[in-house]
């Protein structure tokens, strides 16, 4: 019989909540970049030593690069009557998982209680099948579990001096057979409902798998998934139906029939407004521009018009006081300064010390920021919970008030599709735009191209995992990186004052 693991399982599922899954994404690999699987990686280390300081237990560690050397000591735990497994590695009738911990229960002798160790907030879909999953192989192998209880992060823990571990996290119990615990209502009638469904797609799938079946369950979700070459034996269109239909039946239909071209597919009553602008654009190879309303959204902007982005860090274990876990610290901003009479100024502020940034940056915040002026932005509800955030660790908001009072979101003329084209391809990011409107420009060239490894890169640096002349050589990539999502800004606006005939300075 041919195995499935935890990992395949869960990377095969499409929808968590109603257990469907496509074989064809069995060879479909983890695409977060390397540095983003590396952080994920140390975080869970960190997360899952506090816990195990915080339950104040030593276990039995059988974890093994070898699989079957981990069983192998996971068996002869069990065989030791060992009141405390770590990685325990379970195998049978074709299903494989590794529970981070398995710990003898107090409420029945012979039974075990499988706790989950998690660097995430409120468990959700997939965290639940997780633990379905591992009860199912578990049970399958004889073994009898009483207690399912995820461990995740209180999100509105604050640190103050050392991590507290008893506040860090927090309890989900899943299940409880002998009620002496108190279940989590809403995530454990998820448990409950998801782990027969669980049972029946382990079961679909490992008959797939021995029958060398490739059923495809297609849908509108094979457009976000790296197999689908594979699957389709065809290139993903340039123009494709994804880009009007994100979800629902009329993607899945279209999908299953094959009508992958956006400009092919005939226009429906089925379609929002929205989605009709995107698809004449394509259609009829046109561009949407109302310029009343381009030109009430520039005649809004007052002098001096100040380009403005921020960059931050995050973790799911604060790194500073007065910090909460997944808080988004700011490290970095780019502010621009266009005068009326043309003139411009750049302020590009890259905290290089060590400890926490936010009181330096705060300074030269304060000392770079016009006073008047409108602060162009992109995506505002971000600079405007940094600035609160920011607000409550100072404990003063006149400051960020007026900031945020200030702020006009670039973003909203392409989101609310005043201006549209159809090399945005239905998105309003400021790379896609800048790629529709100057193809010969590319933060491709930039030595640091996205907003995720700037921020791990950072973190490294921060901590000094990167130090000497290396590390100077990346905190001015970073400073050159942020730099050019300001002056971006500033050739979109510039370009919508000249599609407008409105002078650019």
């Amino acid at each position: 019989m041919k195995n499935i693991s935890k990992s395949i399982f869960k990377n095969l599922l499409i929808d968590f909540k109603k257990l469907q899954f496509c074989m064809g994404r069995i060879d479909v690999k983890d695409e977060a970049s390397t540095l983003a699987k590396e952080k994920r990686t140390s975080e869970g280390f960190k997360i899952e030593s506090l816990a195990l300081e915080w339950m104040g237990i030593d276990p039995v560690d059988v974890g093994s690069d070898s699989i079957s050397e981990s069983i192998k000591l996971t068996d002869k735990a069990l065989e030791n009557n060992s009141a405390h497994i770590w990685q325990a590695s379970i195998s049978s009738n074709g299903k494989f998982c590794a529970v981070d911990l398995l710990t003898k229960s107090k409420n029945k002798e012979g039974a075990y209680d499988i706790i989950e160790i998690k660097s995430c907030g409120t468990p959700k879909s997939n965290e639940i099948v997780d633990a379905a999953f591992q009860v199912i192989t578990l049970e399958d192998k004889g073994i009898e579990i009483d207690r399912v209880i995820i461990v995740s992060v209180d999100v509105g823990y604050v640190r103050h001096g050392e991590i507290e571990p008893k506040k860090l996290f927090r309890l989900t119990t899943l299940q409880d057979k002998h009620g002496n615990s108190e279940l989590s209502v809403k995530e454990a009638a998820e448990f409950q409902k998801s782990k027969p469904l669980t049972e029946k797609a382990i079961d679909k799938v490992l008959e797939n798998l021995e029958n060398n079946k490739k059923d495809l369950n297609k849908g509108s979700q094979c457009l976000k998934c790296s197999g689908f070459n594979k699957c389709f034996g065809e290139e993903l269109p340039e123009y494709n139906v994804g880009q009007i239909y994100k979800t629902g039946k009329k993607a899945d239909v279209l999908i299953e029939a094959g009508d992958l071209n956006l400009e092919k597919i005939e226009i429906s009553s089925e379609m929002t407004d929205k989605q009709k602008v995107y698809y004449q654009a394509v259609k009829k190879d046109i561009e949407i521009f109302d310029k009343s309303k381009v030109e009430s959204f520039i005649s809004n902007l007052t002098y001096p018009i100040i380009y403005f982005d921020y960059e931050t860090i995050s973790s799911a274990i604060p790194m500073f006081d007065k910090s909460r876990p997944f808080q988004q610290i700011p490290t970095q901003y780019t502010l621009q300064v266009e005068h009326e009479d043309g003139t411009y100024e750049k302020y590009n502020y890259i905290f290089r010390g060590e400890g926490d940034p936010r009181q330096e940056l705060m300074s030269s915040l304060k000392k770079d920021l016009p006073k008047t002026g409108s602060i162009l932005v992109w995506f505002d509800r971000f600079e405007k919970g940094v600035n609160n955030e920011l607000a409550e660790f100072f404990g003063g908001r006149d400051f960020f008030n007026d900031m945020n009072d200030r702020i006009i979101d670039l973003m909203l003329v392409f989101q609310k599709l005043h201006f549209y084209k159809k090399e945005f391809k239905a998105s309003a990011s400021i790379k896609k735009i800048i790629a529709g409107l100057f193809p010969e420009d590319s933060y491709k060239e930039l030595d640091v191209q996205e907003g995720e490894t700037a921020s791990i890169l950072y973190e490294k640096a921060l901590f000094r995992e990167i130090d000497g002349k290396e590390r100077e050589e990346l905190l001015d990539q970073l400073v050159t990186y942020c730099e050019a999502d300001g002056f971006n800004m500033k050739k979109i606006k510039d370009f919508l004052m000249d599609k407008c005939g409105m002078e650019v300075k």
